[in-house]
């Protein structure tokens, strides 16, 4: 119960600093930026259809980039990781998106986007080469942008989320078995997700440079 009332105290103090804060135009027309952005994929397995009991190998997110011509900006985010030591791998997505300006509010844009997920993973062990995988998603991603100053901001994001099955590959014996999905552990299966569970996924902030 204390911790609780701490919480909620904590909370309210947080929503009074904010509104406590000068108001900016959420004029971002002409504008580039440059942050971090966690995808609605990145969330990991807690929610998915997989039944798996692994996490993913890529969870997308990651440096992000975005210019913005009147209400439509355009998006693009990276991420990549390399393994070291017994075994070497590597793995990594790229994002590229476009978002609509619906709504504006004196310090908050509501935007309504589309986002194409591309994802790699590739592990190597005692020189054997075991194979890339790769998975593709497309994300309809519902944000909203709150505005600090006129050069930063976060946001947070949910929206459906649609995986697509990988494709299958034919090994060294020439047998056929499916490849797991680097995204979400699914082997040849599609998933269709609103939320994906949990709140973490769709988080990120921007500075405005220009």
């Amino acid at each position: 119960m204390f911790n609780r009332r701490r919480s909620l105290s904590f909370l309210a103090l947080a929503c009074t600093a904010l509104l406590a804060l000068p108001a900016y135009a959420a004029n971002v027309d002409g504008k580039a930026g440059i942050g971090f952005e966690e995808t609605l994929t990145s969330v990991g397995l807690r929610q998915t259809l997989s039944g798996g009991t692994d996490m993913p190998d890529v969870r997308p997110s990651g440096l992000a980039g975005r210019y913005w011509i009147g209400n439509v900006g355009l998006e693009a985010i990276f991420g990549a990781s390399l393994k070291f030591g017994d075994t070497f791998g590597h793995s990594g997505f790229l994002a590229i998106g476009t978002h609509y300006a619906a709504f504006r509010a004196p310090d908050v844009n509501l935007t309504i986007g589309v986002r194409g997920i591309f994802a790699w993973a590739n592990v190597n062990q005692d020189d054997r080469d075991l194979g890339s995988r790769y998975g593709f998603a497309v994300e309809v991603p519902i944000r909203v942008e709150y505005f600090f100053t006129s050069a930063f901001a976060i946001a947070a994001a949910v929206g459906p989320v649609l995986h697509f099955p990988s494709p299958w590959r034919t090994d060294r014996t020439g047998v056929a078995a499916p490849v797991r999905n680097p995204l979400t552990t699914n082997t040849s299966s599609w998933e269709l997700a609103l939320t994906r569970g949990e709140f973490s996924g769709g988080l990120g902030f921007t500075y405005y440079f220009l």
